[in-house]
């Protein structure tokens, strides 16, 4: 026991000196053994400890020059550590000028960064779009936080930035999608622009995303509803079909039908199903009446609730065409909530049609906002680079050809 105990003494001697003898400097020599390339890197992250315990604020920038792109990285993020501690307006100024060096480590100026976002918010204004500049070249966490410092900010002069982040294919897509959110916090004309650009991207939830996003954007039918249809035709993800589908809600007309009543009878995604069903609910003609009553056929594919949405759209068309496709399911369905509402169906496809509109009027359907193709829309457009009465490039928009 008595040699463990000397061991563990001999291991601590050198440690508790050098700690000793550092204590004995003055501020400045501590600051200049900081900055000692040729110094032990331990006794330098020791004495940027003592610097920020002795809140030595007038060696802020000669311990920074440990920050250099050629130094340990190690020392300089203790540096850095020791400036956030100190929390002057110096030691803020020289983690500014660590978070503008090119060639610093990228965790270095990242730190920088967030250091400057929490103590000194206004020296970030004006650095931040120079620093952005290197976008593609820096790491995926270090641009994605400048990027959302953007609209944090207000920097609203510099939200262009973000839709050229995000419309660039060759950018990291953690940065694409962080420029995109800092885009929609700026409502940035261009939105489409960027929303289009990330349709092709491989993440399923960053197109699913996109389509939403483009539903809900006010643009004109006649340049969303193409997009959205292409994504339901094509896209391989369900959850991206089920997104363009229920964006479809808001640019709603008869001429979806026939890509409807496919996704009624074809769709395997149980949400994109769902949403195709909500929107052909109200749009359904005696055009649907065939493929509904084909889903029918297939009644034990069906949850009840699916069976009695259908049944409920083919009384809504009063087409009498429909009362054999009823009568069928009344014979074949094991269940009797579904029984009963074929059987009331029949019924109300032979009454006067005031009656069966008083009946139908107290079921549900979803809303959806239907175009009326015979009614002009406002004119499609693109968005551009225009420059503006002080020679300032502005996005603007433009007629479509």
């Amino acid at each position: 026991m008595r040699t463990i105990l000397l061991l563990a003494l001999a291991l601590t001697l050198p440690t508790t000196a050098a700690a000793a003898k550092l204590s004995k400097l003055s501020d400045p020599d501590l600051a200049k053994l900081v900055a000692d390339r040729g110094a032990d890197e331990g006794d330098r992250v020791e004495a940027a400890e003592l610097l920020a315990d002795h809140r030595a604020v007038a060696q802020a920038a000669t311990m920074a020059k440990a920050c250099d792109p050629t130094d340990v990285v190690n020392v300089c993020e203790h540096v850095l550590a020791a400036l956030e501690d100190l929390e002057s307006d110096e030691a803020m100024a020289q983690v500014e000028a660590a978070l503008m060096m090119p060639d610093l480590d990228d965790a270095l100026r990242h730190k920088a960064l967030k250091i400057l976002r929490k103590l000194a918010p206004y020296r970030v204004d004006a650095r931040v779009p120079q620093v952005l500049s290197e976008y593609r070249s820096l790491g995926a966490g270090f641009a994605s936080d400048l990027v959302a410092t953007l609209p944090e900010r207000k920097l609203t002069d510099w939200q262009d930035i973000t839709i050229l982040i995000a419309t660039d294919a060759g950018a990291n897509r953690r940065v694409r999608v962080a420029a995109l959110d800092a885009a929609e916090a700026f409502d940035h004309p261009a939105l489409y622009d960027a929303w289009m650009g990330l349709l092709s991207d491989e993440d399923k939830n960053i197109r699913a995303r996109c389509a939403t996003n483009l539903g809900r954007s006010g643009l004109p039918s006649s340049q969303i509803r193409p997009t959205l249809v292409e994504l339901v035709r094509t896209d391989d993800a369900g959850k991206v079909r089920a997104a363009a589908l229920k964006s479809l809600r808001f640019h709603a007309d008869p001429s979806l039908l026939p890509l409807l009543h496919d996704e009624v009878l074809n769709e395997k995604h149980p949400i994109a199903w769902g949403h195709a069903m909500e929107l052909l609910e109200p749009l359904a003609d005696a055009s649907s009446v065939a493929t509904l009553c084909q889903l029918l056929g297939r009644q034990e594919n069906l949850l009840e609730e699916g069976a009695v949405r259908i049944v409920h759209t083919l009384v809504r068309i009063g087409d009498p065409s429909a009362v054999p496709c009823l009568e069928a399911l009344e014979r074949a369905t094991a269940s009797g909530m579904v029984r009963a509402e074929a059987r009331a169906a029949i019924d109300l496809l032979a009454v006067p049609e005031a009656q069966r509109v008083e009946v139908i009027t107290g079921w549900g359907v979803t809303e959806v906002y239907l175009v009326d193709p015979s009614q002009p829309e406002p004119a499609p457009f693109t968005l551009g680079v225009q420059l503006d009465a002080n020679g300032m490039a502005v996005w603007a928009t433009v007629p479509a050809e």
